[in-house]
């Protein structure tokens, strides 16, 4: 009987302590659960962050890859085209759409020749010497413009000097002001000009000198043959 006793005490010890045991590695065992599944779930967000990343880079250079490889349409004739206002990217296509005669009844689109735009407005520039030279020819066009725009418009009432025309440009495009500090300055010339003439004066003067003195390109048809009018190039 003092055995079973014994042996009841010692029974009970070790089933408790294995229970305890149990419990701890059972309790080990979620631990390992729940830090596998936090591991988890960050691992998710992390790939989820990085194919999101990877995504948006792809995405980007997918844009970047169709401008850059676009294929242009072509013509009857063979001639690849861009239609009015697409964006330009690396080289021109044969012919590109412009808007001829803007602001009046006959506005419409016609094409000139990409060569021969890109040589006009500088996108055959290449390095800082060949971009130096392009401004200075540039600005001397615009200042013989409006020397040439300005004295039209005067006719008998006076003229300008090359100096003067090219002070009443450069404000023209220097200035936030533009419009009313060209006014100022020609009503400031012994031209004999109110407000109201000088402005009106810098007005015509610019038309004139995009006429007179701004770059024209011969404007055709779609089918690059059949003249349909001239464009001009940029603003004096």
């Amino acid at each position: 009987m003092g055995e079973d006793v014994r042996v009841t005490r010692d029974a009970r010890p070790r089933r408790a302590q294995g229970g305890v045991a149990a419990v701890g590695r059972a309790s080990a065992r979620r631990r390992r659960q729940v830090r596998g599944h936090r591991w988890a779930l960050r691992s998710g967000a992390i790939a989820t962050v990085l194919a999101a990343v990877v995504g948006m880079q792809t995405a980007g250079l997918l844009d970047w890859a169709g401008e850059q490889c676009r294929v242009w349409p072509r013509t009857e004739a063979g001639l690849t085209y861009c239609a009015v206002g697409q964006r330009l990217t690396g080289d021109y296509p044969d012919l590109v759409g412009v808007m001829i005669n803007r602001g009046t009844p006959e506005e419409r689109v016609a094409y000139v020749y990409g060569e021969e735009l890109a040589r006009a407005d500088g996108s055959r520039v290449s390095g800082p010497e060949e971009a130096v030279a392009y401004t200075a020819a540039l600005a001397e066009r615009a200042h013989r413009g409006w020397e040439l725009g300005l004295n039209a418009c005067l006719g008998d009432r006076g003229a300008v000097t090359a100096e003067q025309a090219a002070r009443a440009c450069d404000l023209m495009h220097e200035t936030g002001a533009g419009l009313a500090a060209v006014t100022a300055y020609l009503q400031g010339l012994d031209l004999g000009l109110d407000e109201d003439g000088a402005r009106r004066l810098a007005i015509d003067a610019q038309a004139a000198a995009n006429r007179l003195g701004g770059i024209r390109l011969v404007a055709y048809e779609l089918d690059g043959v059949t003249v349909a009018g001239e464009y001009a190039v940029g603003g004096l």
